[in-house]
């Protein structure tokens, strides 16, 4: 959508004007249409982002109560678990860790048993950066271990899903959280050993993925086809 491509060039007032706008235009009870309660998770989202609280609670609120009103029970239960999950990304965003573990949960509980996996890979890394946040050792090792077999696992999904959700573009990877969390503790042969392990990953993901020349001639740059995409 436009205010996915918005949010991606990180215009992320603009992205909430026209979600606002897109919401006018349609319906004058926007608040009260549960088609709309998707629109109110991205506005949460985007007013997380750019650190305003107050209206990011009040749209998740918002996102809530139409959740509630969903009939069908497997499409309510899809959309609560999605507010769950983005509201603690911005619950964590601000350093709220405490009050989001327990939204990164229950989004887990859901989307662990659902066909949704890029949004399970999504709920275990918000918990993985929450642990880095608390320096909680063993919950950070183990979450990372799950992570790292997801991604294997469910490779082009995340991918694809991580292509279309624009608005955390700028998040580390992988293994540059877990380098930075053993050279923060320091563990400089952890840190060197991680990162050996992701240069590894890219080399055979370009071997097997393959690659491309780009740039002028005097200056070539091999870069990775599309779908090599780190962790």
């Amino acid at each position: 959508t436009i205010a996915r491509i918005l949010g991606k060039q990180k215009f992320y007032t603009i992205a909430v004007a026209y979600k606002k706008e897109s919401l006018f235009l349609e319906f004058s009870d926007s608040d009260k249409n549960t088609y709309h309660q998707p629109t109110f998770v991205d506005l949460g989202l985007i007013e997380g982002i750019i650190g305003n609280s107050a209206k990011a609670d009040e749209y998740f609120g918002k996102s809530y109560q139409l959740a509630e009103k969903i009939t069908d029970l497997s499409s309510r239960e899809k959309a609560f678990a999605k507010t769950d999950l983005q509201f603690a990304h911005t619950l964590r965003l601000k350093g709220d860790c405490q009050k989001a573990l327990p939204f990164y949960d229950k989004a887990v509980n859901f989307y662990i048993t659902s066909e949704f996996q890029p949004y399970l890979y999504n709920s275990h890394k918000g918990r993985l950066l929450c642990y880095l946040q608390e320096k909680r050792e063993i919950e950070f090792y183990k979450e990372f271990s799950v992570i790292s077999q997801l991604f294997q696992q469910y490779r082009n999904e995340i991918i694809e899903e991580q292509n279309r959700n624009s608005f955390f573009d700028g998040e580390q990877d992988l293994y540059d959280i877990a380098i930075r969390y053993e050279y923060d503790k320091g563990n400089t042969e952890n840190a060197f050993n991680f990162a050996e392990e992701s240069r590894a990953r890219s080399l055979l993901d370009l071997i097997t993925k393959g690659g491309k020349i780009s740039g002028y001639q005097t200056t070539p740059e091999i870069k990775v086809v599309s779908s090599v995409y780190q962790p």
